[in-house]
């Protein structure tokens, strides 16, 4: 009877394993794989982490929403700009850049013109519409609305309150 009972349990241990693990797979993907929590799925687990943080997914068009709301720039002028407000925190490269302009071009958030730049070369230039606008009063709503929301969950865990 014990020997039953023990393998009752171990199955039971079992099931539920697997069960913590498929639930975790689609919503944590990072701690399904043994990885630590904010892991992106695709992340090798021994990557280094550069100074320079990647701008995190879904907010570039924020962010070039934003520097295009002050003045018309090119790609290359964006990534700049970028950095050096960010005191280089935000490092993006031209592979993420101009798909996420392109997109934008085509959702009719921004438009684009050839012109020469500040040294006499022929660049695209972008700018921001009125649908942009709109996008980007939208995309600043959510981004304060949600770093509100991290930032209650910090002053929990550091304050207990």
């Amino acid at each position: 009877m014990t020997v039953t009972m023990e393998r009752m349990e171990t199955r039971s241990a079992a099931r539920q394993s697997t069960m913590r693990e498929s639930a975790c797979e689609g919503l944590l993907p990072g701690i399904a794989a043994g990885r630590p929590f904010g892991y992106l799925k695709d992340m090798p687990a021994d990557r280094t982490v550069d100074p320079r943080a990647e701008v995190l997914r879904g907010t570039l068009e924020m962010l070039a929403l934003n520097l295009l709301s002050v003045e018309p720039m090119h790609g290359w002028g964006l990534s700049l700009k970028l950095r050096e407000i960010s005191r280089d925190v935000f490092d993006v490269n031209q592979g993420s850049l101009y798909p996420a302009l392109q997109e934008m071009l085509r959702r009719g958030w921004i438009r684009a013109e050839w012109r020469a730049s500040e040294n006499n070369r022929r660049a695209r230039y972008y700018s921001i519409t009125a649908e942009g606008r709109k996008r980007l009063a939208a995309e600043v709503e959510e981004w304060q609305r949600a770093s509100a929301a991290v930032n209650r969950v910090l002053r929990y865990a550091f304050l207990g309150a």
